[in-house]
């Protein structure tokens, strides 16, 4: 390897590998500082992800937009459930498209709004490109199960709030959550099945009612004889 030529240089490559020991001997503190002042974004990842370190985690994101490594702050953010500002990022950096998926995926709510950047960007290109990118607003029946998307993205919305600590990793896992669409689905069956029952039971007293009609000619025909 090219030995380092300026004394910034040293100085960058001993706080890097000073950050790298105090890590692994549990002094975060220290780690912190170190892999700060060397700019080791990817150190600073690791510690953070790895303690759930959410105040961490939020400063790096900063670090890394001011640092221009987007992708660093785009996953810092992404951590934190901070999907608004994810899909912010990449439209501030030029990546409208990807923005517009993350937007379909995560912000159904937001979709509408980046599609139409996409397209005001696109048209600068391709006119026809442009015109043929589908709004779920105007195409609603292209978009399948997008109100339970919306749905869906409220409730995550509700549980983004709380952030877990990394000690809790082993109880997330034994008790995954549910996916969103389904956890929706779920939350809704039961109205629907008590619906269900109550159009059941109606048509069933419906039916005696009928029946109960039908027979009284009968019992007068049967008291007459």
């Amino acid at each position: 390897s090219t030995p380092p030529n300026s004394t910034t240089d040293i100085l960058l490559a001993f706080a890097t590998q000073l950050g790298e020991l105090a890590m692994s001997s549990g002094e975060l503190v220290l780690a912190e500082s170190c892999l700060t002042r060397a700019c080791d974004l990817s150190g600073l990842l690791l510690m953070f992800s790895s303690t759930g370190s959410a105040e961490g985690m939020a400063r790096l994101a900063e670090l890394a937009k001011q640092k221009g490594k987007h992708n660093v702050a785009f996953l810092a953010l992404f951590l934190l459930h901070k999907t608004d500002d994810c899909v912010q990022l990449l439209c501030d950096t030029g990546r409208i498209p990807e923005a517009a998926f993350m937007a379909r995926t995560y912000l159904p709510s937001k979709a509408s709004e980046v599609v139409g950047l996409w397209r005001a960007d696109l048209q600068t290109v391709n006119q026809k490109a442009a015109e043929a990118l589908a709004d779920p607003k105007e195409y609603a029946n292209l978009f399948p199960n997008f109100a339970i998307a919306l749905k869906a993205e409220a409730q995550q919305a509700l549980k983004a709030a709380e952030l877990l600590p990394a000690s809790d990793y082993s109880l997330v896992v034994a008790n995954p959550p549910m996916d969103p669409i389904q956890a929706v689905l779920a939350s809704e069956a039961p109205e629907s099945e008590e619906e269900e029952a109550e159009e059941a039971e109606a048509m069933e007293e419906e039916a005696a009612e009928e029946e109960a009609v039908a027979e009284e000619p009968m019992e007068e025909a049967a008291e007459e004889e």
